[in-house]
């Protein structure tokens, strides 16, 4: 559950980031990749 709020906030976070400088086409493909990352730092 923990995980799972701090996933939504780096989730919003990132978006403020990113939807200055990238179309919303592109959003989801840097979305994944960003929660693929982030899982994978949090499994180590």
């Amino acid at each position: 559950m923990y995980l799972f709020f701090l996933i939504d906030k780096l989730k919003k976070f990132f978006v403020l980031i990113y939807d200055k400088n990238y179309k919303l086409g592109h959003l989801g493909v840097y979305k994944v990749i960003f929660l693929l990352f982030y899982i994978y730092i949090m499994k180590n």
